[in-house]
């Protein structure tokens, strides 16, 4: 989330706010692939705005998998990592694409629109 917003506290990483939470919003579409735009597909990464911190794609697209490790569960004798998901997908509506959203799903879980984000700094 902290690398989504760029220093803004809208829902946004852009400084605006969502304002259609349910289908095609304009600022959205402008930054992420989702379910209004994405042709229910993943897209090349980069083809949307960049945040105030050049990194592109922290709104749809996939959805993040996040280190941060919410609990454990037991399941079928072993434990089981609950882990965080960020950022909305391609197959998300505007609400599931703002900067404080937040799914919640166990380790083993796997979804066409799960994914990493990975972040390359130039030295």
């Amino acid at each position: 989330e902290y690398a989504c917003r760029s220093g803004y506290k809208t829902s946004l990483n852009n400084g605006k706010n969502l304002v259609d939470f349910n289908s095609s919003d304009q600022e959205l579409n402008k930054l992420a692939w989702n379910k209004a735009n994405a042709c229910n597909k993943v897209q090349t990464v980069g083809k949307k705005i960049a945040n105030a911190w050049g990194i592109h794609d922290m709104h749809g697209n996939v959805r993040e998998w996040c280190q941060d490790l919410i609990k454990e569960v037991p399941v079928e004798g072993k434990m089981l990592a609950i882990r965080a998901l960020r950022g909305g997908s391609y197959l998300s509506v505007g609400k599931e694409c703002r900067s404080a959203h937040s799914l919640r799903t166990h380790e083993s879980d796997t979804q066409t629109d799960y994914g990493l984000r990975i972040i390359l700094i130039q030295q």
